[in-house]
């Protein structure tokens, strides 16, 4: 009987043992384990994190983050919740964003990554109440607005200049709905919102990695980023150059399938994978200025009487992969513009006589002016001899 007692207490101190030093070895590797986004960083490789705010299950902006850890530099490509993909458990085209509600995130990330052909593990999922509520703790969106703009439905306004909105006017701005704004004027909102949203969080980053802010913030953050991972991933946004982030987006065409408008990808999804690449060679590269952009922003105008010429104009230019920030009527008295002209906002004449060389356009004059949108990079004014494509 003795002996058991023995024999049991021997064995109570050796799984003892056993135990404290599995604790201790647990400890060890939680202290030197590294995150995720640290290892990218120390790597210098890629950071690549989808960014959607959702509503009901629904994605309402959805984009991916590309930064290059070792330039500091990075891009933001929207892709439209209405592009056209193939589900291939039903073996028909859909919405991409059908696939966030059916299939959860993670295959909804996966076919994001798939189109524009780059590796994606990451994601931030943010409900539109929550990202009212971060918008708010950070002090609001400071946007510029080049022209007021007005609701169809709901007539709610927004002054034209620069405005801090609050979250609630954030959520307003992005929900709003213009018949005479041309199709990129979303994706070009979206894209205000999401870099004026990650300036804020640069100005702050270094009080959001607190831990007590931290755990509030994550609150309102769904990820597959252990906290870890992405209390580095705030911390190193404070260094991400910002103001200078690539903007790009997904060009296609709209077709409309079971009653629904869908834009498939130009040249089956090929343009924009090449885009993508064109991004990621350009992000990794020391030597182009940090402000050197890949795709250019350009305003469109009437300036004659025939109905939709802007909008005509507008998609022909996309399809080359320019961004349009706007389309409206120039500025005229009775008499229409006689020929088209194409106005320099920034010094960047080569990349003007390139769009005048694409529209047979002759007409080519610098314009800087107070107080427009600093995003415009070129204004094209549409005189008569303008046929929709080209100059005659």
């Amino acid at each position: 009987m003795k002996k058991n007692k023995e024999f049991d207490k021997s064995l109570l101190i050796l799984l003892a043992i056993i135990l404290i030093t599995a604790m201790t070895a647990f400890s060890l590797y939680l202290n030197v384990r590294v995150d995720k986004i640290s290892q990218l960083v120390k790597e210098k490789g890629v950071i690549s994190i989808l960014i959607t705010i959702v509503e009901d299950k629904k994605p309402l902006l959805t984009q991916v983050l590309l930064i290059n850890t070792e330039t500091n530099k990075g891009a933001l490509i929207d892709v439209p919740e209405n592009t056209g993909t193939i589900m291939s458990s039903m073996k028909r085209y859909s919405r991409v964003d059908s696939i966030y509600n059916e299939q959860g995130v993670d295959v909804f990330r996966d076919k994001i990554g798939e189109i524009l052909a780059v590796d994606l593990p990451y994601h931030l999922v943010i409900e539109k109440n929550n990202f009212s509520q971060l918008v708010d703790l950070f002090d609001g969106l400071d946007i510029f607005i080049s022209k007021a703009l007005e609701d169809n439905t709901t007539h709610y306004s927004i002054p034209s200049g620069s405005v801090v909105l609050e979250g609630d006017k954030v959520l307003q701005y992005l929900d709003l709905e213009i018949s005479t704004e041309h199709k990129t004027g979303k994706v070009s909102r979206k894209q205000k919102i999401m870099q004026s949203f990650l300036m804020q969080v640069k100005k702050y980053s270094k009080k959001i990695v607190i831990e007590k802010n931290l755990v509030q913030i994550s609150e309102k953050i769904r990820t597959n980023l252990d906290m870890n991972s992405l209390k580095k991933l705030f911390d190193y946004l404070g260094q991400l150059e910002v103001d200078r982030l690539v903007l790009q987006g997904i060009l296609g065409e709209s077709k409309i399938v079971s009653g629904d408008e869908l834009i498939f990808p130009y040249n089956n999804e090929n343009l924009i994978k090449v885009k993508v690449k064109m991004i990621l060679i350009n992000l990794s590269n020391p030597e182009v200025i940090s402000d050197e952009k890949i795709n250019f922003n350009i305003e469109v105008l009437n300036g004659t009487n025939v109905p939709g010429l802007a909008s005509r104009a507008a998609n022909h230019l996309s399809s080359f992969g320019y961004t349009i920030s706007g389309i409206g009527n120039a500025e005229r008295g009775d008499e229409e513009h006689e020929f088209t002209s194409i106005l320099i906002r920034k010094d960047n004449r080569e990349a003007a006589e390139a769009i005048g060389e694409l529209i047979n356009c002759d007409y080519i004059h610098s314009q800087v002016e107070e107080g427009i949108d600093d995003t415009i990079d070129f204004t094209i004014i549409l005189g008569k001899d303008f046929d929709g494509k080209r100059c005659n």
